[in-house]
């Protein structure tokens, strides 16, 4: 299955977990969703149903229309990471994370841009999906034409992230949580965390590390 189609077929089934988490006491006669090939953006239509989609969490709470980039972000852990050439970009994965991240540009009042990354950053369900959205939103060689994000707008961002990874280290150990991604949180908790945090992190896994290989 091609990556556009296989991307296509995961934002159908996003649509519809969204859509089960929006209670009703009625049923909508019909359900529409298509998926632009172009730009990824999720339309969704209904019968006997006025206004614009929205959800929520719980009944009476519906606040976020389908294409919000929250939602993507927070079913982000669902998504698939294919093995193949170029993997962490043309996966289901990667793909989305650019969705997001073209979503947010969308946003044309930077204060609300800047606002929206950092749920995205807070929200997320997945730490990797969080650290692909942000290389794309900061300013960087990989991107073309003008960042989404600036450099100091980017930092707010990465902070956050970087928050969220020293939290996630006190549970488990982020390399076996993450072994394909801990070199790039473990970067951005370097880059963005309290000064020295990582480097003791990565010194305690050392010795951890040197002690089971003599055992």
């Amino acid at each position: 299955m091609k990556t556009r189609e296989r991307l296509t077929l995961v934002l159908l089934v996003l649509a519809v977990q969204l859509a089960a988490l929006s209670s009703s006491s009625e049923a909508v006669p019909s359900c529409k969703v298509r998926v632009s090939s172009k730009t990824g953006m999720i339309d969704v239509s209904a019968d006997g149903v006025s206004g614009p989609l929205l959800w929520g969490d719980r009944p009476g709470s519906a606040s976020m229309s389908f294409a919000c980039p929250r939602a993507i972000g927070q079913l982000s852990a669902t998504l698939p990471r294919e093995k193949q050439m170029f993997g962490d970009i043309m996966s289901t994965h990667g793909q989305a994370s650019i969705l997001v991240c073209r979503l947010i540009e969308r946003v044309e009042d930077r204060v609300a841009r800047l606002a929206l990354a950092k749920v995205i950053a807070s929200e997320a369900g997945s730490l990797p999906f969080v650290a692909s959205v942000l290389r794309w939103l900061r300013p960087s060689k990989e991107n073309s034409g003008p960042a989404a994000l600036n450099d100091e707008e980017s930092a707010e961002v990465a902070t956050t992230l970087a928050e969220r990874i020293r939290l996630e280290s006190e549970g488990a150990a982020l390399f076996d949580l993450y072994p394909n991604d801990f070199h790039r949180l473990i970067w951005v908790w370097r880059t963005w965390g309290a000064p020295g945090a990582a480097t003791a992190y990565l010194y305690v896994v050392r010795v951890f590390w040197t002690i089971r290989a003599r055992e």
